[in-house]
This record gives structure tokens, C-alpha cells and sequence, in this order.
């Protein structure tokens, strides 16, 4: 299925957890053909060489320092902690989360983009070393009165 829209290349449809390091695991966008953020390649399977490839990944690894490990850790570990409350599905295996799917599309309707939106500032503030924790379950209690 081509991609035809921006939503479809541009916006984030989920996350993925991705080695991208020497035992750094982050959690990388991917957009609804499951392709790095603004690449149109279709069944692409996400490994650290595709998102190389589209130099996100070593851009990345440039700039991150052992310092930053600890504190990349502790957004992983932040966002672990609340991904069953934020997503709109989570991966068997727990890799990936998605933050729509068909019956609740983006650009669907006004209340599906403001689900979408909600979705994207928790996961921003659960990733956030800084953030209001009230803030982040204030967010997480519209998500499941919208449920």
C-alpha cells in the first residue's frame, strides 16, 4: 500500500524499541508503513542499519554521550511504566506500541486528533526526565474517560 498522505509518512503511528548502540535500547518513531518518520519505503523492517540508513540513528549515536546513557535509560524505563495506560495497542511482545489504528484515525475526526494528541503529549511527558508526574496522570485520566 503506497503512502498517500502526510499523516501517513509524517506523523508517528508508533513506537518501536531499537538497539542502536552498543546496548542502547530508545524508543524510534515509525510511520504507517512502519518506516523511519518521513520515508516512503514499504515492509520495511526496522533494524538498526534502516534508521542508519535514513541517518537518523547515527546522527544520533553522535551526539549522546555516557553521561546521557543513564538518563536515556531512565526515559526508557519511564516510558515502559506507563505504556499500558497511554497507548491505543501495545505488542505482544512489548517492542512496540501504536497510537491509532484504522477505526481511529488522526484526521479522521476532531475527537480522534484530540485522542491522538493527548497520546503524544503523555508519551512526551513519560519520557521526560523533568516532567510533571500530576500532569502526566491528569492526561492519562482523559485517555481512559475517552476509552
Amino acid at each position: 500500500m503506497p503512502l498517500s498522505n502526510f499523516r501517513q509518512v509524517f506523523l508517528p503511528y508508533g513506537f518501536r524499541k531499537v538497539q542502536t548502540g552498543v546496548g542502547r535500547l530508545e524508543w524510534l518513531p515509525f510511520n504507517r508503513e512502519r518506516s523511519p518518520l518521513g520515508c516512503v519505503v514499504p515492509h520495511l523492517n526496522m533494524t538498526t542499519d534502516d534508521f542508519d540508513h535514513a541517518s537518523y540513528c547515527r546522527r544520533r549515536r553522535e551526539r549522546v554521550s555516557d553521561f546521557e546513557e543513564a538518563k536515556l535509560a531512565k526515559v526508557m524505563r519511564r516510558i515502559e511504566k506507563y505504556m499500558d495506560d497511554i497507548a491505543f495497542d501495545v505488542s505482544a511482545n512489548r517492542a512496540e506500541f501504536y497510537l491509532y489504528d484504522d477505526g481511529c484515525l488522526p484526521d479522521a475526526s476532531e475527537e480522534s486528533w484530540n485522542l491522538y494528541q493527548l497520546r503524544l503529549a503523555a508519551f512526551s511527558l513519560a519520557g521526560s526526565t523533568t516532567s510533571d508526574t500530576r500532569r502526566l496522570k491528569k492526561i492519562i485520566a482523559q485517555l481512559k474517560d475517552a476509552a
